[in-house]
């Protein structure tokens, strides 16, 4: 038997690896649903809440009459889109994705912020996260620790996603109560929070005296059109907290800027970092929106940033969001752009209201030019003239 008839022969047992791994490859449709464009439309993707193997691939299909995006990330977040970014996706129009990496990524639609969606990847179910049933049965619940190792001292995001223990779809308008306890001290309390979309972040930072295992209790879970049953729904996960390390000296206390708006229902605070605004390096405005009566942190928030200099317009970023209570803005100025500048954040309003509102706030900051090279050689020079000018006067005349 010659080579080329074994070859031959061999052939078909050759490509079967590849058949079967073909076969076994996962693929997950999920639909923009119709009506996806409008927030108050129950459901925008179907299912809005995947598990998946790594290298499956999803496929997103546009049954909405509007144009959407498929985005990586979180909306206004800074890596949105970094991952994936579909581009404008017309109506029975397709998009898909190869998720090769274990990980929890989350994505969105660019043009309607409201319209969020969640891709967990994992090769075994408890890996990434914790996940149980409520008592009630009611309610699959999700916790994913971020970053994974959770530290003293160290901010903590918990999220959380509500799932139809069934049929494994988000529930959305959910409302809950979050506590965090270290036997029975309670740490964290909060009542009555608000999950719209089934998926949201509880931002916790815990003390130096909170490390060891901890205990998060999700109670009084329920639908937001039904009436609170505290005795019903509820789900306890627990968790490792690591000892924080020793302090390290402080240094000085970032800039706080606050301001009342002008709808009288928000109070805004404004950091900004570096301290020294200069052109030509990346600043960071973070923002903190609290209700003007209770003081509390308001959640579940939509505003449009702008930084406006002598009545030109330097940045525009509408529908901004701010799930937790806080966001991040970042801005480079030129250097035509020193001096005094406004940074306006306006029309605040709870997600997911899409009309305009008068709720607004300003803030001036200022920003410093950088010393031109042309001037400090001057100034050098003058120096270093006058030096030698004084020694010369020392010199005794002959």
């Amino acid at each position: 038997m010659s080579s080329t008839t074994k070859i031959v022969m061999l052939l078909p047992l050759l490509l079967v690896p590849i058949v079967l791994n073909n076969a076994f490859a996962e693929e997950f449709n999920i639909a923009i649903v119709k009506g996806a464009a409008f927030p108050e439309n129950i459901k925008h993707y179907d299912p809005a809440y995947v598990r998946v193997n790594p290298g499956a691939t999803v496929v997103w299909t546009n049954d909405d009459k509007s144009v959407h995006t498929v985005t990586s990330g979180s909306p206004g977040a800074k890596d949105s889109g970094r991952l994936f970014d579909s581009g404008f996706i017309r109506t029975g129009a397709t998009f898909s994705h190869t998720f090769d990496e274990e990980g929890i990524f989350d994505y969105h639609c660019w043009i309607h912020p409201w319209v969020i969606g969640r891709v967990a990847v994992s090769s075994g179910a408890g890996s990434i996260g914790k996940i149980a049933v409520t008592e009630g049965d009611r309610f699959r619940v999700e916790l994913i620790a971020l970053p994974p190792i959770i530290e003293a001292g160290k901010p903590t995001s918990f999220v959380l996603s509500f799932l139809n223990p069934v049929t494994r779809d988000t529930e959305r308008n959910v409302v809950y109560d979050f506590a965090v306890m270290k036997g029975d001290q309670i740490i964290v309390d909060r009542k009555q929070v608000n999950a719209w979309t089934g998926i949201t972040t509880e931002e916790v930072v815990l003390e130096r005296e909170h490390s060891g295992t901890l205990t998060v209790q999700l109670s009084n879970i329920h639908f937001a059109t039904e009436p609170p049953d505290p005795t019903k729904d509820k789900i306890s996960f627990t968790i490792d907290v690591a000892p924080a390390p020793e302090p390290k000296p402080k240094g000085e206390p970032l800039p706080v800027m606050t301001q009342q708006t002008l709808g009288k229902k928000f109070f805004i605070e404004m950091v900004f970092a570096p301290t020294v605004i200069e052109p030509d390096k990346s600043q960071t405005f973070a923002l903190s929106f609290f209700n003007a009566e209770t003081g509390v942190v308001e959640r579940n928030l939509l505003y449009d940033f702008t930084i406006v200099k002598d009545g030109q317009v330097l940045v525009n970023r509408e529908s901004r969001s701010a799930p937790s209570g806080t966001a991040v803005e970042d801005f480079t100025f030129n250097e035509d752009q020193t001096g005094s500048v406004t940074v306006k954040v306006s029309n605040v309003r709870v997600f997911p209201d899409p009309g305009r509102t008068a709720e607004e706030a300003e803030f001036s900051v200022n920003v410093v030019p950088e010393f031109p090279l042309g001037i400090m050689l001057i100034a050098t020079s003058a120096i270093a003239a006058m030096v030698l000018f004084g020694r010369f006067k020392k010199l005794p005349h002959l």
